[in-house]
């Protein structure tokens, strides 16, 4: 039986609806937690519809991420494009991180390792985000907004480092994640700034996260 292009985009259509609504579940409540009978409920659909666009919750789950990333690739590239040096769109990136994990619950990120095909994706973007950022400083070196005599390999790895500490315990659950993940980033990148950096940092700081 051929489908129609209308029965092909409305198909495509209800698939973000659903992406977006489950996506808004899965970071407030945690993965475990969201059925896919809740997804469906949210959505006034049955769950015979909800399956026959995914096939189970980690292909869902799967879908959620992927999409999420893709849009965050769309705005960093655009920010790319329009900014004068690295340090500009590091602490844009940084910013962006920031205001999403306001809304998110830590249990979401420690149940998506429970996902064979959600744990490979996120590994393999951990490992481009590491090459990436120690290219992204480097050209800071070059821009004159980074210490030349700083391995960025290490203070990677710090970081990475401090980050996943989060997740591993709850000796920091008196803290937001969005508190921590802050004073993680500023107190690393600030550090590691020339005299010029920081005074460029300062002023991002003040006009554009000041609300933050």
């Amino acid at each position: 039986m051929k489908v129609s292009i209308e029965q092909a985009n409305s198909k495509k259509a209800t698939r973000k609806l659903v992406v977006k609504a489950a996506s808004k579940l899965f970071r407030e409540q945690g993965i475990k937690a969201v059925r896919m009978d809740d997804i469906a409920k949210d959505l006034s659909m049955s769950k015979r519809t909800l399956y026959e666009l995914f096939s189970d919750k980690e292909e869902l789950l799967l879908e959620c991420i992927m999409a999420h990333l893709r849009t965050k690739d769309r705005q960093l590239e655009k920010k790319i494009s329009s900014s004068e040096n690295i340090l500009e769109v590091l602490l844009y990136s940084m910013k962006q991180v920031l205001e999403e994990l306001r809304g998110v619950s830590i249990v979401f990120y420690r149940d998506m390792c429970l996902y064979e095909g959600v744990a490979k994706l996120v590994q393999e973007r951990r490992e481009e985000r590491y090459k990436r950022f120690v290219e992204a400083f480097e050209t800071g070196v070059s821009q004159g907004v980074f210490r030349k005599e700083i391995n960025f390999s290490i203070l990677q790895l710090l970081i990475d480092t401090q980050l996943h500490m989060l997740f591993e315990t709850n000796k920091w659950q008196q803290f937001s994640l969005s508190e921590m993940y802050k004073t993680i980033i500023l107190v690393s990148v600030r550090g590691v700034c020339t005299l010029e950096g920081q005074r460029m940092m300062d002023d991002y700081l003040q006009n554009k996260w000041k609300d933050l």
